[in-house]
């Protein structure tokens, strides 16, 4: 297994407030590159040679020992409903919808199926099926996890979005006094729009404030992993190959900034 496999693995275990995950991961990789509404497709890379007759199985121990388990398995769709996909030569028989099965200390705790359906101009929605049991129940809310993949940027305007929720709460100081770590000539962040797209700008000095990404020495990635970690507490953010776009003059000052957020 590679290590970003195993940061997936660990995602998926800790993501289940997003049910879409499962579906996101293949997306991301660039495996997928127009739309398709066969669940079997989309998530057949996920099991190991595509061996989708088996069941995917991630298992972890917490430091007070307890087990938490998720089972992910393609099963035969058993409710009829509308699959838009055009004959194909060797297409399947069948359709087959995801299943994932969250148990917590040896309990089944969670248990949904999900499917995908069209949606307007052509795109994909994602349909949950709870399990019946569970619909009379309180189901407990997961603490955020985010994958922060090293292909992948973080939009800017995503991190324009988190970043405006801690100013909204007067908490951008703690954000600016993180990045001095980094760059000491910071005064300030600021959100501007720039060609209809949001993006976070810093003042350095300067005439004129200039987009983080624009600063130098990986800033933009460093701000996209502070975001995440402060708008994530009690989560778990999962950074891979965290060196990507980042000198390595400046890593140790990279990992003094991560523990500051930490905290």
């Amino acid at each position: 297994m590679g290590k970003t496999a195993l940061l997936e693995a660990i995602f998926l275990l800790k993501s289940l407030n997003a049910y879409e995950i499962p579906f996101q991961l293949n997306f991301d990789r660039g495996i997928f590159q127009q739309q398709t509404f066969d669940v079997e497709e989309v998530c057949e890379w996920l099991f190991y040679n595509k061996q989708v007759s088996k069941a995917i199985k991630i298992k972890i121990v917490d430091e007070n020992d307890e087990e938490s388990e998720l089972i992910l398995s393609l099963n035969k769709a058993l409710s009829p409903r509308l699959f838009p996909l055009s004959p194909k030569p060797n297409s399947r028989k069948t359709i087959k919808n995801l299943k994932l099965e969250f148990k917590k200390a040896g309990q089944k705790f969670l248990e949904f199926t999900t499917f995908l359906t069209p949606e307007k101009e052509e795109r994909m929605r994602i349909e949950i099926q709870q399990d019946k049991e569970q619909e009379a129940r309180e189901i407990e809310v997961f603490p955020t996890s985010v994958f922060l993949r090293s292909r992948l940027r973080v939009s800017p305007t995503e991190d324009a979005e988190i970043f405006s929720q801690f100013e909204a709460i007067n908490k951008q100081n703690e954000i600016i006094e993180i990045l001095k770590i980094i760059e000491p000539r910071l005064k300030r962040l600021a959100v501007l729009v720039t060609g209809g797209i949001p993006m976070i700008h810093g003042d350095i000095g300067g005439d004129y404030l200039i987009p983080v990404s624009l600063m130098g020495e990986g800033m933009g990635r460093l701000l996209s992993i502070i975001l995440s970690i402060m708008n994530a507490k009690e989560g778990t953010v999962l950074i891979d190959e965290i060196e990507n776009g980042i000198h390595h003059s400046v890593m140790e000052k990279v990992w003094q900034s991560i523990a500051v957020a930490t905290r």
